[in-house]
């Protein structure tokens, strides 16, 4: 708010006792306070007593809006006089207090300059603050942090020269900012900048200068000349004698690996012709009936070879007449091979070789021949042993042939005990020692 003072007195000198009728002539917005304060062209009067006039109005310079100000004489019941003893508008200053006097006009005009503009011209020139804020630009020599700065305000900082164009006085505010200062492309001593010449160096630090096309252009092709001597970061294309780090041994990521790395990995592999190898050589086990040029493993060939069997008749059967396909009672070993009670499936192609002994009793009133055959699949391929005449009541020993077969996988072996002639009754002896019979794979093909 701005104090406004004076004293209205009549042409005797006597203070006038009168009303002063106060109206903006428009909208005033205040943004100073929380919330703005709209103030409206709505009249106000102040009662003055003796002509002394003390009142406070809200400034209206800033905005660039008027007062209507309207002097009157009152009567002793308060009425108003007319005519207005002084009627003007003015704009209120923003500073406080201020003289009613300087606001009003004087009344008189010469043909040079209305005596509106002459009082405020009047007033500039008796208040240096004033003064000093009309026109510009104001040199102030080098930025000072601890300096107050006014509008127009000029400044030289990191060898350029800045002007203040912020309405409100500022302290500590660097001429950088482009909020409150504005460069002036010319140097302190007001010559324009074309740029300086000075090479690249220590020089460039902390200056502020702008550089020349001809300080910069031998920069730009050193740094021309550098890259063209850069690999790519994607597929880059090396020349000459290329040098990485050295990687662990055993490193298996995708780090780069130089010739070092590369011949100490390699003394650790065998050659491909004629590898020698040491320690434990492992390799993948072929399948059983591979027959190419694969590395057998000793899995491989304990598979061919480490497959036989051994069983026994433990139990006498009852008498027999004719063919018997033998149910072995008992097993003494079996190895990688698949048995049942009556036969033995090869597992895989191979050549088997078989063999075992029977002890059979003739049970007839007369000499009998008995015996026993090999079927492979119920067709019988080997009479495998025979006793051509075996007294009534009396046993004999009847020893297998060895027999090789070469068996396809799946095929079945059994072995069938018979007499041969006319049927007769017989028994098979059952003793393990004496009633067995065995099988072994011996070879692939």
């Amino acid at each position: 708010m701005t104090q406004i003072v004076g004293t209205l007195k009549d042409s005797a000198g006597n203070g006038i006792t009168g009303k002063l009728i106060v109206v903006l002539a428009g909208t005033l917005i205040d943004e100073s306070t929380n919330p703005d304060t709209i103030y409206l062209p709505q009249s106000y009067t102040f009662t003055i007593t003796a002509g002394a006039l003390d009142i406070t109005l809200p400034q209206s310079e800033t905005s660039r809006i008027t007062y209507n100000f309207q002097f009157f004489k009152t009567n002793t019941d308060g009425s108003l006089i007319e005519p207005a003893l002084i009627k003007f508008d003015a704009l209120v200053p923003n500073l406080s207090p201020v003289q009613f006097a300087s606001l009003a006009p004087t009344g008189l005009v010469n043909d040079v300059i209305d005596t509106g503009a002459l009082r405020v011209a009047r007033i500039i020139s008796t208040t240096p603050a004033l003064a000093q804020s009309i026109g510009g630009p104001f040199p102030r020599g080098d930025y000072n942090p601890a300096t107050t700065y006014k509008f127009r305000d000029l400044v030289t900082y990191l060898n350029r020269t800045y002007i203040s164009k912020d309405l409100n006085p500022i302290t500590g505010v660097l001429p950088t900012n482009t909020t409150s200062w504005m460069v002036i492309p010319v140097e302190p001593n007001g010559s324009l900048i074309l740029g300086d010449d000075t090479p690249y160096g220590s020089a460039w630090s902390g200056s502020g200068k702008s550089a020349s096309q001809d300080a910069v252009y031998g920069e730009v092709e050193a740094v021309k000349s550098n890259v063209a001597l850069k690999a790519n970061l994607i597929s880059p294309i090396f020349t000459g004698d290329v040098i990485v780090p050295n990687q662990t041994l055993g490193d298996a990521s995708t780090k780069a690996a130089n010739t070092n790395f590369v011949a100490a990995g390699l003394t650790l592999k065998a050659n491909l012709a004629s590898p020698t190898f040491t320690g434990t050589v492992a390799a993948p086990t072929p399948s059983i009936n591979d027959k190419s040029t694969n590395v057998a493993t000793t899995s491989f060939v304990s598979a061919q070879t480490d497959r036989y069997f051994k069983v026994y008749l433990s139990t006498t059967t009852a008498t027999l007449t004719g063919a018997y396909v033998i149910a072995w009672s008992g097993v003494t070993y079996v190895s990688n091979i698949s048995f049942v009670s009556t036969q033995f499936t090869a597992p895989e192609d191979g050549i088997y070789l078989f063999g075992g002994s029977l002890y059979m009793v003739n049970q007839d009133t007369i000499s009998r021949g008995l015996g026993a055959l090999l079927q492979v699949n119920g067709v019988t391929v080997e009479r495998v042993c025979e006793v051509p005449n075996i007294a009534s009541g009396n046993g004999a020993l009847t020893t297998f042939k060895p027999v090789s077969l070469a068996l396809t996988s799946g095929q079945a072996i059994r072995i069938v005990s018979t007499n041969f002639g006319a049927a007769s009754p017989y028994q098979v002896l059952g003793d393990p020692t004496v009633s067995n019979w065995w099988g072994q794979k011996v070879a692939s093909y």
